[in-house]
């Protein structure tokens, strides 16, 4: 064969090759089904199998969103979250609307330590899909973690929104208002919490803190002594049900209260103080000094003063 007959015939094999590569790139057919086989693979846990297959989908149509997607979603669950978060950047790049994508690329974002970028993706596919109260606790519990307290309030009063019967959102609401030192807010939130969930000790706990701080002390107590009967062996909780009693003058029941503290927690100093000077009060001056009496055996360096 000439030089010139096989050089042409090396054209037309090199013209042909490239030929029929475009056209598998560009049939979506093809793609579709590298992308069908990879979430096959993923679906069994054959994920390196699931990789090279969406690898492959990737390299064959760079201009396919799905395939990035599907891509990042298997790096994603390979425990690759810094490559998956660059696939699925690229997928929402070309389809800013793929909700799949934004939510796998938050995932993915987090799981990286690109903690605004995590906020930015999830708040991007909760912009489309603005009902899903699920979602939006995943928001909340992120910007919780990153200490942004006004966002997370934010986030959690939609999820409340959504779902009117979530106790524990209800729940990190009224923290949150108690931390950012709003006790009206943070009352009307644990109220709905212990309404929904009376046997709930902690959070009437935390309301009774609230009601303090707006000087209901009748109400704080009775949110104590709720407390004291879901939970009589708290000897904390005692102490604060004495000192909410004491408040209101209610000097028999602070006693009787700051006794069931001294016998939880015989070592409470302050406790037995606070008894010696109840009982002064009522005037029962042997008991009195009998709690004076232990009280310095508990400071045995007070005495010696």
């Amino acid at each position: 064969m000439k030089t010139q007959d096989k050089t042409i015939l090396l054209l037309l094999v090199g013209w042909l090759g490239a030929t029929l590569q475009s056209g598998f790139a560009q049939n979506p057919a093809n793609v579709t089904q590298l992308i069908r086989d990879s979430q096959n693979a993923l679906a069994a846990d054959k994920t390196d199998e699931s990789e090279k297959l969406a690898r492959r989908a990737v390299d064959l149509d760079p201009a396919h969103p799905p395939a990035w997607r599907q891509y990042g979603i298997v790096l994603l669950r390979g425990g690759k979250p810094k490559e998956a978060a660059t696939a699925l950047q690229r997928a929402v790049d070309m389809d800013e609307k793929d909700t799949t994508a934004l939510r796998g690329l938050a995932q993915a974002c987090w799981q990286s330590d690109q903690t605004n970028e995590a906020v930015r993706a999830l708040s991007a596919y909760l912009r489309l899909k603005p009902e899903e109260a699920a979602v939006w606790r995943d928001l909340a519990a992120w910007l919780t973690r990153m200490d942004r307290g006004e966002q997370a309030i934010a986030a959690l009063e939609r999820v409340v929104e959504l779902k009117l019967e979530d106790a524990s959102a209800w729940r990190e609401l009224g923290s949150w208002q108690t931390r950012l030192q709003r006790p009206e807010k943070a009352v009307a939130a644990l109220e709905r919490v212990v309404k929904l969930k009376p046997e709930d000790a902690s959070a009437w706990r935390e309301l009774a803190s609230g009601l303090t701080c707006l000087a209901k002390h009748e109400q704080a107590v009775a949110a104590l002594e709720r407390v004291v009967e879901l939970k009589p062996e708290e000897a904390s909780a005692w102490h604060e049900l004495a000192t909410g009693l004491t408040r209101l003058d209610r000097h028999e029941q602070a006693v009787a209260a700051l006794e069931r503290v001294t016998g939880l927690a015989p070592e409470n100093t302050a406790a037995w103080h606070e008894l010696a000077t109840g009982l002064t009060r009522l005037q029962r001056h042997e008991k009195a000094v009998a709690a004076l009496e232990h009280l310095l055996k508990l400071t045995p360096q007070d005495a010696a003063a």
